[in-house]
């Protein structure tokens, strides 16, 4: 009975924090990998509580919000697989994904963006440039908030 239900509203609970090379924080980022957080409709409530920093991302199996701070429409949102799959090649075949491999895919893009550790072009990166967030990431670091057993 619970296979069917999805969520519509949640509230904001980061994964991840993403920090500039001066160790201030840039980006908060909360990851959900359970299919009742996949809707497309979603609405993410408390996004108010992290105003000290430039940008929020929301992240689901679906889609990647990226918002600006204090503000509850996204700037931008993206395909999650036309991201992720570039660091999992067989993410669109995957019928479940972990929280923690998920938060470690996205920890994946987002560190390429600041290192081009994989890519000298990582995904979307021209994208998300064209909202200020690259410059941001540049030389930052991620790190996560909690960890999973």
């Amino acid at each position: 009975m619970l296979d069917n239900f999805i969520a519509k509203n949640i509230d904001f609970d980061p994964a991840i924090v993403v920090k500039d090379k001066d160790d201030r924080p840039m980006m908060f980022v909360d990851v959900r990998s359970y299919r009742a957080f996949s809707s497309e409709d979603l609405t993410i409530h408390h996004l108010e509580d992290y105003q000290h920093v430039p940008f929020l991302m929301f992240v689901n199996l679906k889609q990647i919000r990226i918002y600006p701070s204090g503000n509850y429409q996204p700037v931008m949102i993206l395909k999650a697989e036309e991201i992720l799959s570039f660091y999992a090649p067989n993410y669109q075949e995957y019928k479940v994904i972990s929280q923690h491999y998920l938060v470690s895919l996205v920890d994946s893009w987002l560190s390429d963006i600041s290192y081009h550790w994989k890519s000298q072009n990582p995904p979307f990166e021209t994208q998300i440039n064209e909202v200020g967030l690259t410059s941001l990431l540049e030389k930052g670091f991620v790190e996560r908030i909690w960890e999973w057993d």
